[in-house]
């Protein structure tokens, strides 16, 4: 035990060292001093349990942004494949409208040109083919 005047609050009395800081202080400073730390440590404390609560809060808040967005892109993919299935199934049904169609082209094609050659080889047609063109001539002399 040590007695001398403390320098800050001027009083000749016992001076301890303070635990935390190692300050030697006057019994009255030093309570006092001990009140000081102990309401910053419980303001740091209170902090402390803040942020911890807030941290806690945005975990779960990602958590829960997580489990929205792997919803999400299943919800999305699901849309995805009916559409890619969609479209499959209209290409499909478009190739075999045209494959159809190029078959009823070519049939009607075929049955143009098999006309067309009966008329070639049909004997009334032809003098009606002269016929006709010989008045175009003459009427547009």
């Amino acid at each position: 035990m040590l007695i001398a005047k403390y320098s800050v609050c001027k009083t000749k009395a016992e001076l301890q060292a303070c635990e935390v800081c190692e300050e030697a202080k006057c019994v009255k400073c030093a309570q006092q001093h001990l009140t000081e730390l102990k309401s910053k440590w419980k303001a740091i404390e209170s902090k402390v349990n803040d942020i911890t609560s807030t941290k806690n809060k945005k975990q779960l808040l990602l958590v829960s942004i997580q489990q929205t967005v792997e919803n999400q892109l299943s919800i999305l993919e699901q849309v995805y494949n009916r559409i890619l299935e969609k479209l499959k199934q209209e290409y499909e049904e478009y190739h075999k409208q045209l494959s159809t169609s190029k078959i009823q082209y070519n049939n009607k094609l075929a049955e143009l040109d098999k006309r067309y050659n009966e008329l070639q080889n049909n004997e009334l047609f032809q003098k009606w083919i002269t016929i006709t063109d010989e008045s175009v001539y003459y009427i547009t002399k």
